[in-house]
């Protein structure tokens, strides 16, 4: 839409928005001629979303925010008094308001001494032509279009350029020169020879702009439709080299013996372009694809058989990308990882698109990829850059078959996002160890076992071969189980005999009698110390078993290990289940066992029906009667003599 260079445009922003007209009546009310300026208007011309609008003001941009936030029924208002300006947030729009001002600047800084100026003061300071068109809102200035540097024409002929000088411009704020830079990859404008010729004069001016802020540019640069022309333009004008040199370092091509290599520069850019389409939302699988060869310098190596080789330059990637990432003030985190994994896969699903794929291999990559497995895929695709059109096609048809095959093995296999069935928790429970790098080894193996093929996918068979792993590295399980004996309070015969690793702790008991006997999970549940004679003392806390703290009794369970009450000399507890103390169980430690547990905890027998998850209404824990006339009622003919059966057992 354009605007009217002699009319009266203000209807043409009303009809925009209304928030104009809130905005002229709040000037006009202060006798402050006020402007919008800038980004909006020039964006307003070329059809572009934008949800910013500065606003320019004759006068305390505050106080002018202050009286529009007044008139949208006490819209809140933030201040920046430091710099005299303010803002509104109203539906999608973020109002920025300002006072004129000139502006003068030190030669080692960006930072400007400001004053108190016109709005063609205001105009002047712009950083480019197309940005200092600014249309009236009050006052006699009414939807009046101001343009004294001609930027309609310049958007017209799609042309970048500064309003004045641009050695003056760009040595003033230096980061002009990366702002030209983006806004030719957004527009897809050209820079004007004079203006592009000044960047490269300035370009080690760039030096003295906080890395955040360049980073904000090089983000924005990444996010338009054409980064790679933001990138060729960096490196033109020389600013790539110092504010991202290991990318400016992938430039070039070597040849010897008449053998070279393809330029790694311009392939990620071409990678960079082929991901535009499946990325418009994600700026971080945009950075995989612009460090996926980052390390292909580093890594580079000629010989005289196989020419020029660039082995492990994946891996070596991975490891540079927390170092980039921390010199460009970029963020450390979810995000940071994501990149490192992508670039640190990005070979493999290349790799097995010979005829040969194993299972293995495929469930591995399903592993290490996880959720970002389609993301991985995407830019494994776009790295397919070859001009040979049918050894490309070649390479899509069999990667279309490996996709195939990796949506196979995941319906029939599970393996995406799987962890395996063993913790470093429960190994270093079972062998009674501290913390060591042969939990990682063991580990480590049952992993690879798995995606191997070698152990199906269970717990059973991965205790098998955590025990046989742990004594080829000479860790031994010597009298680390306890028997446990745990007799429900009801009219039926009801009891559970178990073996559990000295280690295992209260809450795994709970979570065993929970699913047991079909308890509430949400339902309150308690240990508490008991004597001979089952009366109830005090609840086991983190307080009462010498730990520091009291944190609730879920964790004062997990804390309570079955050899903390042995070293005690506790051997009989209470378990309440529910708030009114209905489910109530003895527990009864039995000694040390001979025999080691399938598992941490594994129930050696069961007698009775399963509990009901309410117990009958009249029973009370005062009625409650020992373990041992509990145990005399059982019938011989069903169950047989006790103490055989114990000693059978065990």
């Amino acid at each position: 839409m354009k605007f009217n260079i002699s009319g009266n445009n203000f209807h043409k922003l009303e009809n925009f928005d209304s928030i104009f007209e809130i905005i002229s009546l709040a000037a006009n009310e202060l006798e402050q001629p006020t402007f919008v300026i800038g980004g909006f208007v020039r964006d307003f011309i070329l059809n572009r979303k934008s949800e910013d609008i500065d606003l320019v003001t004759l006068g305390s941009g505050i106080k002018l925010a202050k009286e529009v936030a007044n008139k949208l029924k006490n819209q809140p208002v933030r201040v920046f008094k430091n710099f005299g300006t303010a803002m509104i947030k109203i539906n999608n729009l973020e109002l920025q308001f300002v006072g004129a001002r000139k502006e003068s600047y030190r030669e080692n800084s960006r930072n400007p001494i400001v004053e108190d100026g016109t709005i063609e003061d205001d105009q002047n300071r712009r950083d480019f032509t197309i940005n200092a068109l600014a249309v009236g809102l009050s006052h006699e200035f009414k939807g009046k279009f101001i343009d004294p540097f001609n930027g309609l024409s310049d958007l017209e002929n799609e042309i970048i350029q500064t309003p004045l000088d641009p050695d003056i411009t760009f040595s003033d704020d230096p980061l002009r020169m990366i702002r030209a830079i983006r806004f030719a990859a957004q527009l897809k404008f050209k820079i004007k020879d004079e203006t592009f010729e000044s960047i490269i004069k300035n370009a080690k001016r760039i030096k003295i702009v906080a890395k955040e802020r360049v980073t904000e540019e090089l983000n924005k640069i990444i996010q338009s439709n054409n980064p790679s022309l933001g990138f060729k333009l960096l490196e033109k004008s020389s600013i790539l080299k110092i504010i991202f040199p290991e990318f400016d370092q992938l430039k070039g091509i070597e040849i010897i013996e008449g053998k070279g290599h393809k330029d790694n520069f311009y392939h990620t850019l071409k990678v960079l372009d082929n991901i535009l389409p499946y990325s418009k939302n994600n700026l971080w699988l945009r950075w995989a694809a612009l460090l996926h060869d980052i390390a292909k310098p580093k890594t580079k190596r000629f010989n005289k058989n196989q020419g020029w080789t660039f082995h492990g330059h994946e891996d070596k990637g991975a490891k540079m990308v927390p170092i980039i990432f921390k010199k460009l003030k970029l963020p450390l985190d979810d995000k940071m990882r994501y990149v490192q994994k992508l670039v640190f896969l990005h070979l493999r699903p290349i790799s097995l698109t010979n005829k040969k794929i194993t299972d293995s291999a495929l469930r591995r990559l399903l592993f290490e990829a996880g959720d970002d497995l389609d993301d991985l895929m995407i830019l494994c695709q776009s790295d397919i850059t070859s001009k040979n059109i049918e050894k490309k096609q070649r390479y899509l048809n069999r990667f279309e078959i490996v996709k195939q095959k990796l949506k196979d093995v995941e319906n029939r296999d599970r393996v995406k996002n799987w962890q395996p069935p063993i913790d470093g928790k429960e190994i270093m429970t079972y062998f009674n160890i501290n913390p060591c790098k042969e939990v990682g080894i063991i580990k480590e193996a049952i992993k690879n076992a798995i995606l191997d093929g070698k152990i199906k996918n269970n717990k059973e068979e991965a205790l098998l071969f955590m025990d046989k792993k742990g004594k080829l590295l000479g860790l031994k399980m010597e009298n680390n189980s306890l028997k446990i004996r745990i007799v429900a309070d009801t009219e039926e015969d009801i009891f559970i005999d178990l073996i559990a690793v000295k280690h295992t702790n209260l809450l795994s008991i709970h979570e065993i009698l929970v699913e047991t006997f079909e308890l509430d999970l949400g339902e309150i549940a308690s240990f508490y110390l008991s004597n001979d004679n089952w009366d109830k003392g005090e609840e086991i806390t983190l307080l009462n078993m010498n730990f520091n703290d009291d944190q609730g009794t879920q964790k004062s369970m997990e804390k309570t290990s079955l050899e903390k009450l042995v070293s005690e000399g506790i051997s009989k507890l209470l378990y309440l289940h529910d708030f009114l103390n209905m489910n109530i169980f003895y527990v009864e430690l039995l000694g040390e066992n001979t025999l080691k547990p399938k598992n941490l905890i594994e129930i050696t027998h069961q007698f009775g029906k399963y509990i009901p998850k309410k117990f009958n209404d009249n029973s009370k824990y005062e009625e409650i009667d020992p373990i041992k006339d509990i145990l005399d009622e059982y019938d011989e003919d069903n169950f047989g003599d006790f103490e055989e059966y114990d000693e059978d057992l065990y």
